[in-house]
């Protein structure tokens, strides 16, 4: 059955006035999820200690192509939206990624610039429970869902995830980064950071909201896109999702972005990708799309799908 939403969407599987900004950005401290794959962490201490450290400059570095290695793969890792890596590296094409390419790293290039003493305070979001898987060669990848609780959008939503040994000290920290650039009201993202090489000792994660920008409604910078769904299929290593995007606005989107998550039977996140479709996408036009996730967790019985333009 084939099913079309219009905007900014969510799809689920079957199967399974303004807010008033904080004054300070604090930690939410979570215990992690259990998972059969992720570590099981001790009971974080009561009064933990949080040092922040600041956020690094955006500083363009190098990555040598490896075998398995895929653009979507490394821009999760390096915690980039498909776009900058793909714009930083315009030769590349994703279907023919050689073993021992470089590319280069933008990092941090698709985040909210941060300027000390002038970074606005994010607008409240609220985190869920954090889940993390280790991967075969060591390194981690971490989800967490940020929940908007206002009236009205927010944008540029990211997190920065910590983990802490038992004195309640930071051990490592990553950026989560959203799947979209838009969190509507009332609605979830799933938020994913990357550790290439966790720390033995962890015993808790602090969630601190890092951005998160009041949108009007009424600001124009998001198009209503049609979303029509073919088939999806959820089976490991790989969930797939096959569809069509329809431009259903009078302008032609400068960006198109597809987001797809799947999530185990107990609701938490086991994958999640994102798509960067083909500019422009003239009006009326639509365009066939097939999306996949690696699936991380230990298994995948729902998922979901959201599509976003911007002019």
């Amino acid at each position: 059955m084939r099913r079309k939403i219009i905007g900014i969407l969510l799809l689920t599987a079957a199967c399974a006035g303004a807010p008033t900004p904080a004054a300070t950005p604090t930690v939410q401290w979570l215990a992690l999820a259990a998972t059969p794959k992720a570590a099981t962490p001790a009971a974080p201490p009561a009064t933990p200690v949080i040092i922040a450290s600041a956020t690094p400059a955006p500083t363009p570095v190098t990555h040598v192509v490896a075998q398995g290695e895929t653009l979507i793969g490394l821009a999760v890792r390096y915690g980039l939206s498909l776009e900058a890596l793909q714009q930083a590296n315009p030769g590349v094409l994703p279907e023919a990624l050689s073993i021992g390419t470089v590319l280069i790293i933008p990092i941090s290039s698709d985040a909210p610039v941060v300027v000390a003493g002038v970074q606005p305070t994010p607008v409240p979001v609220e985190f869920g429970a954090p889940v993390c898987y280790p991967l075969a060669d060591g390194a981690q990848y971490c989800f967490v869902e940020a929940r908007n609780p206002g009236p009205e959008p927010v944008e540029a939503v990211t997190a920065r995830l910590t983990l802490a040994g038992a004195d309640g000290l930071p051990l490592a920290e990553a950026l989560a980064q959203p799947a979209l650039n838009q969190l509507p009201a009332g609605a979830a993202l799933p938020l994913v950071a990357f550790f290439p090489a966790p720390p033995a000792g962890v015993a808790a994660i602090g969630v601190t909201a890092a951005s998160a920008f009041p949108l009007s409604a009424s600001a124009g910078r998001y198009l209503p896109l049609e979303l029509t769904v073919g088939q999806a299929r959820m089976e490991r290593p790989l969930a797939e999702a096959v569809g069509t995007v329809r431009n259903a606005a009078p302008d032609t989107p400068a960006r198109v972005r597809v987001a797809l998550a799947v999530y185990d039977g107990a609701g938490r996140v086991a994958g999640c990708a994102w798509l960067a479709l083909e500019a422009p996408l003239a009006p009326g036009e639509a365009r066939s799309f097939t999306i996949t996730t690696p699936v991380v967790g230990e298994a995948a019985v729902t998922y979901q799908l959201w599509v976003e333009g911007q002019p």
